[in-house]
């Protein structure tokens, strides 16, 4: 049986983290010492470590890990991860092409449209919304109160609609 330092050594993992995988639950020491709190591990459970460690490394989180241990499809867990690392990279490459763009002194290009829409009859609403995911409510019903005010209404082709939103630095 090996101390918990001892342990630390062979596994390459610090006290700290052995503790808090015991904590988690993956990686429980053989026993503890009743008096001392001294924690001990078998040799085969170098392995173990070994497994958590490659998983880490793989950017696997502990919850992905326990499932893996509790008996979940690896290669499931594995695919999955695959993917969000994918989307990771997308993301990263996307902002770092952008950085580049900066960095070779292109300025950045916001360029404004103008449209020419034709005339209509508008129909104006206000109202103060908690927050902005209310809009998805509050559009439909200030279509419904317009048809309701204006039944031989035809909304003009294509349809427009225009919501100013005020921040609440706005007196």
């Amino acid at each position: 049986m090996l101390k918990i330092g001892e342990f630390s050594k062979l596994s390459l993992l610090t006290i700290k983290t052995l503790r808090y995988y015991e904590k988690e639950g993956l990686l429980i020491p053989t026993a503890t010492d009743e008096y001392t709190k001294y924690r001990y591990y078998k040799v085969s459970q170098l392995q173990t470590a070994a497994r958590i460690k490659a998983y880490r490394a793989m950017k696997l989180s502990i919850e992905e890990i326990k499932a893996i241990f509790a008996g979940a499809p690896e290669e499931k867990i594995l695919l999955a991860k695959v993917q969000q690392l994918k989307n990771e990279q997308q993301e990263i490459a996307a902002c770092l092409s952008k950085i580049n763009y900066i960095l070779e002194g292109q300025k950045m290009k916001y360029e404004a449209e103008i449209k020419n829409i034709p005339g209509a009859i508008v129909y104006y609403t206000e109202k103060r919304l908690a927050k902005i995911q209310d809009k998805m409510e509050f559009i439909p019903w200030c279509g419904a109160q317009c048809l309701k005010l204006n039944p031989d209404l035809q909304a003009a082709n294509p349809e427009y609609e225009f919501i100013e939103y005020l921040e609440d630095a706005y007196k």
